[in-house]
């Protein structure tokens, strides 16, 4: 085994604290169901366990990883020889203005990373693999940062904070494409949701054309996008209006009414609801 993270219990908690990132070892084989003020990325570097997290169960195993929003509940069982990486980070790692952007989707979202998408399948799975360790090398990267403390290191671990959460995305994406081939049914739901997002387009009006009961297809969108159809048609909106809002001169009006809005004020809440800024702040910002 090549793990040897000894001086992490002496100063996690000054890091986590004071400089709003910390890892944590974690070699308890019970943890009930508790939650967060931060973001945490849980790895398995020995042992088993079951991760019970939004409804579902999970086995994971060394190499496999978690990922938990804040104030989003989970707990786990796991082998008496269990040994979790915990990092946790508060949105304020990554810029001091996003201290209240309390959800992933919100900063992968803002102007910092402009990934401008609703589908981030990693806040709703309770375990992925690690396929070819190099999640594991880039924590280990952060990690030695903190333990040796070298000049500018507070500046290196911002970036590798960055860099963390487009390696996440990356990730997390192409497992979501894998996952969408191998369910034809929902890809082309998301098909049509993508062609006709700005338009009055009810579930029932995707289950006629689909032929299929409005039931089932409720069924099928939440059991693989965990959101439900109107959830996920406003992300799919917002999501929209902010490539426009960055890629265009029209106004807040013109962009809320060309992504299927007619009412500003709801318009105006929704954004600022889901990204803690107003429309036009997220287009200084960017």
């Amino acid at each position: 085994m090549r793990y040897d993270y000894q001086r992490l219990g002496q100063t996690w908690r000054y890091d986590l604290e004071n400089r709003r990132y910390g890892f944590l070892l974690c070699d308890n084989p019970i943890s009930y169901p508790h939650r967060h003020p931060y973001f945490e990325l849980s790895y398995v570097l020995r042992g088993e366990m079951q991760h019970d997290f939004m409804g579902t169960r999970y086995h994971l195993k060394q190499g496999d990883y978690y990922f938990v929003d804040i104030g989003k509940s989970h707990s786990y069982r796991a082998s008496s020889d269990i040994l979790l990486l915990n990092f946790m980070f508060y949105p304020e790692a990554i810029d001091p203005s996003y201290k209240q952007l309390k959800s992933l989707s919100k900063i992968v979202n803002s102007p910092t990373f402009r990934f401008t998408t609703d589908q981030i399948p990693l806040l709703n799975r309770p375990g992925f693999h690690d396929e070819n360790g190099s999640l594991l090398n880039h924590l280990e990267k952060i990690q030695l940062e903190i333990q040796e403390k070298r000049p500018g290191h507070h500046q290196m671990i911002h970036l590798l904070i960055l860099q963390l959460i487009i390696l996440l995305m990356r990730i997390d994406n192409a497992k979501f494409e894998e996952t969408t081939q191998n369910q034809p049914i929902i890809q082309k739901i998301l098909d049509l949701l993508n062609a006709k997002y700005a338009e009055n387009l009810t579930l029932a009006d995707i289950s006629r054309q689909l032929g299929y009961s409005t039931a089932h297809i409720s069924r099928l969108f939440k059991q693989n996008l965990k959101a439900s159809y109107t959830e996920y048609l406003q992300r799919l909106r917002l999501a929209k209006s902010c490539q426009l809002l960055l890629s265009t001169d029209l106004s807040v009006e013109e962009i809320a009414f060309a992504v299927g809005y007619r009412n500003l004020s709801f318009y105006h809440r929704l954004f600022q609801r889901y990204y803690g800024m107003t429309p036009l702040q997220y287009r200084k910002n960017g």
